[in-house]
């Protein structure tokens, strides 16, 4: 496998930085599927023990492409943390897709964490959705309101009162413009776009994104082939040994049958 760093432009000025990992192109073939996935917030395409780099390594050994990249404002793309906003978020996704498409691929698959599932169904647009083959969600953040996100806006009006523009967390600076998104926004009008199969491993002990985030999709996504990987006493990010080593093998398994 031959890993790639890379930085995507957003743009005119911004950029994401990226890891593309691929086995060596053979002559006279087509581009095999890419696997695109996005992290969630606070964090970066590293967070929780480097889940993407494990996965990317399982799957580029079954025959897909990867690229994992961080988010404006996160790791080692450019703006601050403070900068991060779904808005940004979505345009950063759509920026990588675009690359993605002007480099030969033509069929996708996204993988998600945490906040970053939200991201991904904001990325099913008219134009790359009947491209995009399916999705796997790990520990999912769907409605945010029912998330730990839910703790942010309270924590943003103290620091209002004492005269601070954002708030300290997880050792990142979160503006008020995506506090403003967490209270806001509402990502239930999208859900339907969801009409590929999707894998959804979750923890049934998250306290971040407590289990009721599968049964949204379970009432709004626009599939039935929705398959449901759960771990008793599971919390975020499924740190457990044997936890992840069942993520990494079932995800694999699941990309092989839908390719």
């Amino acid at each position: 496998m031959t890993a790639e760093d890379l930085t995507i432009p957003v743009g005119k000025y911004d950029f994401v930085w990226a890891t593309h990992d691929r086995d060596a192109p053979r002559s006279g073939t087509p581009e095999p599927p890419l696997v695109v996935m996005i992290h969630g917030f606070p964090g970066d395409s590293r967070s929780y023990g480097n889940v993407f780099g494990d996965l990317s390594a399982q799957i580029v050994k079954g025959g897909f492409h990867t690229l994992r990249f961080d988010l404006r404002g996160c790791g080692q793309s450019n703006k601050a943390a403070q900068f991060f906003t779904l808005k940004s978020a979505h345009e950063d996704c759509m920026s990588v897709l675009r690359w993605a498409e002007k480099l030969g691929y033509k069929r996708f698959y996204l993988i998600a964490e945490g906040l970053g599932a939200t991201i991904a169904v904001t990325a099913l647009t008219d134009v790359f959705r009947p491209r995009i083959a399916g999705m796997v969600f790990l520990w999912p953040i769907l409605d945010m309101k029912q998330s730990w996100l839910a703790t942010f806006p309270p924590m943003a009006d103290k620091a209002r009162e004492e005269g601070r523009d954002h708030i300290v967390l997880d050792n990142a600076n979160v503006g008020f413009d995506f506090i403003r998104e967490v209270e806001n926004y509402n990502l239930a009008p999208l859900l339907g776009r969801i009409t590929m199969p999707v894998m959804i491993h979750h923890g049934l002990a998250d306290e971040k994104a407590p289990p009721i985030q599968m049964e949204i999709l379970r009432l709004e996504a626009g599939t039935d082939r929705l398959e449901f990987v759960t771990y008793s006493g599971g919390g975020h990010g499924l740190k457990n040994a044997a936890f992840r080593e069942q993520l990494l093998r079932e995800t694999r398994d699941f990309l092989k049958k839908i390719r």
